[in-house]
């Protein structure tokens, strides 16, 4: 049962996103790297080689809160069409197929000792 429900669910998947390998520890993922991010870094770089220099420093914050904002905005973006592209009829199996499991899981009667 768990095989069944386990290749259905990573068929649909795959269909629906494609497959991907995975990650090597400590990588990121970059795809909302913008250029607000690239101005941030560069002037968390500026500053480090001129930790004294409070402009510089103010420079950073003001970039580092910018670069916030817009990458917040942007994966929410992503989340959202995420959620969008679920509601497609491979959804449907999925969910038809995780309800049968459980109401079958659940609607079991135990032998009580």
């Amino acid at each position: 049962m768990w095989k069944a429900l386990k290749e259905a669910t990573v068929r649909v998947a795959g269909k629906l996103y494609g497959r991907i390998c995975g990650r090597r520890a400590g990588e990121r993922e970059t795809w909302w790297w913008m250029e607000e991010v690239k101005e941030k870094k560069k002037t968390f770089k500026e500053w480090q080689h001129d930790e004294e220099s409070l402009e510089k420093r103010n420079r950073y914050k003001v970039a580092k809160r910018e670069t916030e904002r817009s990458v917040a905005v942007a994966k929410e973006e992503a989340v959202r069409d995420w959620y969008a592209e679920m509601e497609t009829p491979e959804k449907e199996e999925v969910l038809k197929r995780w309800r049968e499991y459980f109401e079958d899981l659940l609607n079991v009667e135990n032998e009580w000792e």
